[in-house]
């Protein structure tokens, strides 16, 4: 049998605004913009030919034609929902998705997880890492830590994490050279750059009043994961996060030579859709992961 169905996402929109009496409303529902919700609305009454709303300076009422159709459209979805949490109940088992950076993902969110599930065992994750920034209106993200807050109007943002940058290494070196003992003298050792921020090496060097740093011996790493990793083998002299490092300086595996910690302009954001908290995981987790924020210290580099 050929049904004759409007574009869903366009009734899905109406029932929404028909419900709320209210474009706004809806579109922080839907997690959409309140532009995206007046197009569907347009496309829904031009496939109707016929207006659904009456709109003034106090806001939108339903025409006659649409009140009939909300009553309709509503007992539609309500046996939708009922016919898909009775074939099955795994939307809420469904792990949360949980995107972000992935030195941040690695050296500091893994770690506190085992918290997360002592506190909050229901919470499941499913954790994806990249350095792109998340578009929540295209991805199936429910949480996104980047290093930027969210453009979104529509989306919640948090700091986090300062960046602070301190030359680090093993306490010995491959090539044999003893460790720096001042920022000048970094001219003479490989450094290690990350290519997710190139601009670490440079930025830091700016503030502490050196130059020519570009032109030394450099390796380059996709993340700064790679770099402590390869700082710990003693290839060279990298940047560390302080935050990031307080197992391998408490251990004695990195070391700071050069004592001059430089706060990057930048920052890593907890971004949620406005629309997402209103899940109680999502809350929670939010919560959960401010406190563990407020309670990381950056590392004594010494």
């Amino acid at each position: 049998m050929a049904y004759s169905l409007p574009p869903l996402n366009a009734l899905r929109a109406f029932e929404a605004a028909a419900r709320h009496l209210s474009f706004t409303r809806a579109a922080d529902e839907l997690c959409v913009t309140q532009g995206a919700i007046s197009r569907h609305v347009a496309i829904l009454e031009d496939h109707l030919r016929t207006k659904l709303f009456d709109r003034s300076s106090r806001g939108v009422t339903l025409t006659k034609f649409a009140e009939d159709y909300l009553l309709m459209v509503g007992e539609a979805f309500q046996t939708i929902d009922l016919a898909t949490r009775g074939v099955s109940q795994k939307t809420s088992a469904e792990p949360m998705r949980v995107a972000g950076f992935p030195t941040f993902v690695s050296r500091w969110l893994l770690p506190r997880l085992p918290h997360l599930n002592e506190i909050h065992p229901d919470i499941m994750i499913r954790l994806q890492s990249g350095i792109e920034l998340v578009n929540f209106d295209r991805e199936s993200v429910d949480i996104s830590i980047e290093g930027a807050p969210s453009s979104n109007a529509n989306v919640i943002s948090d700091k986090l994490l300062d960046v602070e940058l301190v030359p680090v290494c093993s306490p010995t070196l491959v090539n044999g050279l003893p460790l720096p003992t001042c920022a000048a003298e970094l001219q003479r050792y490989p450094l290690l750059h990350t290519l997710a921020r190139p601009d670490f090496w440079p930025y830091w060097a700016q503030q502490v009043g050196v130059g020519g740093l570009e032109s030394a011996r450099s390796f380059y790493f996709p993340t700064s994961a790679h770099v402590f990793e390869a700082a710990k083998e003693g290839l060279g002299i990298g940047l560390g996060i302080c935050t990031f490092l307080e197992k391998e300086f408490a251990e004695g595996t990195l070391v700071a030579p050069i004592a001059q910690t430089v706060r990057y302009p930048g920052a890593y954001y907890l971004n949620v859709p406005l629309c997402k908290l209103r899940q109680s995981r999502v809350s929670r987790f939010r919560s959960w992961i401010l406190e563990q924020a407020k309670a990381s210290a950056p590392a004594d580099a010494g």
